[in-house]
């Protein structure tokens, strides 16, 4: 199941001023929830085209959370573009770390992540290669998604990556 926000969270989100806050809201929601999910790792602003990028993100947020508990970040993404664009405007270059440092990096240290799924080309990602860093030093499980997921995007298909269909 896609794990996305209420829309009282939704509209907090959209009131939210820095990334600090927009974390808080994103908090809440993982504490709402019982149980640990997963979260999907890839290439969204840098490691090449952003709309196909986003495209490809959302597909598989949609196919993987019809069949596990997945943390869905594609309404969060708006915001937080907005807000790095906000900063760059305070004179900043480089890549936006606070987006990673104050958003991100929280939602992996709250304990509810227990998996992350890292997208072919990740490795092109200047956030992804974070994430997946932080994943190590947190001891959160990591999966590689094959090469050709974008070719054949069925969790059936690769059962050893997904061990609760497996189960099922």
């Amino acid at each position: 199941m896609r794990i996305q926000p209420t829309t009282v969270q939704l509209r907090n989100m959209q009131s939210a001023t820095s990334f600090s806050q927009l974390k808080h809201i994103a908090l809440r929601l993982f504490h709402n929830r019982l149980n640990m999910f997963s979260i999907i790792c890839g290439p969204i602003s840098t490691g090449g085209n952003v709309q196909q990028n986003i495209l490809r993100f959302d597909a598989t947020i949609d196919v993987i959370g019809q069949h596990i508990d997945l943390f869905d970040q594609m309404p969060w993404e708006e915001k937080l573009g907005q807000l790095k664009k906000q900063w760059e405007n305070l004179g900043n270059l480089g890549y936006c770390y606070p987006l990673l440092k104050e958003f991100y990096e929280p939602l992996f240290r709250s304990g509810k992540i227990k998996r992350a799924y890292f997208l072919p080309g990740y490795k092109e990602s200047v956030g992804a290669s974070w994430e997946e860093d932080l994943c190590k030093t947190l001891k959160i499980e990591i999966v590689y998604l094959p090469d050709a997921w974008f070719e054949n995007m069925d969790p059936y298909a690769y059962p050893e990556l997904f061990p609760e269909l497996q189960a099922a």
